[in-house]
């Protein structure tokens, strides 16, 4: 491998990962912690004595998601911590195989700038490193039972609101 990549083990490894690629220190994941808001329920009448909701929805990169609501029901951060819990979503996109291409791209990248300021690319490339492999599909499917609740199955995904808020920064040079 040309360049060098190294991931660094941290406190908030749940929220964020911090490492270096090429010669830039940078950040990626959840940087700012804001609401994360339940999914829209539109009540449209009762079944057995049960209410019985529409779903609301949605386009945002491709997908049909599902619309939220304006009541909290935790924070971004804690979602992001229970996503890492199960499937590791920050750490494994720096290790995937189908991910090596757009890490070898990022370092070419970084080798060409010639000192220009192209930051706000290589920071769209590093969001690109762990939001692809959540469009892909690369952690799996849902359960049966949660992909008729949801209404489509894209795992880490119903209303977009943690893959949205996926950010990435530099924070200096290596």
């Amino acid at each position: 491998m040309r360049a060098g990549r190294k991931i660094i083990e941290g406190k908030g490894l749940d929220k964020f990962i911090s490492g270096e690629i090429s010669k830039f220190k940078f950040d990626v994941g959840i940087l700012q912690n804001k609401p994360h808001f339940e999914v829209l329920k539109r009540k449209i009448g009762t079944k057995n004595g049960k209410p019985v909701y529409a779903k609301s929805w949605y386009q945002y990169a491709g997908l049909n998601l599902l619309r939220h609501g304006s009541k909290p029901d935790g924070t971004l951060n804690k979602v992001a911590a229970e996503m890492d819990e199960l499937f590791k979503w920050l750490r494994r996109p720096f290790l995937l195989k189908r991910n090596k291409d757009l890490i070898w791209v990022i370092n070419f990248m970084v080798d060409i700038m010639n000192g220009k300021d192209n930051r706000r690319r290589v920071e769209n490339a590093m969001q690109a490193v762990v939001r692809n492999p959540i469009l892909r599909g690369d952690y799996g499917r849902n359960s049966q039972k949660t992909a008729k609740e949801k209404g489509f199955n894209k795992l880490l995904m119903r209303t977009g609101q943690l893959f949205k808020n996926v950010k990435a920064r530099l924070t200096g040079r290596v």
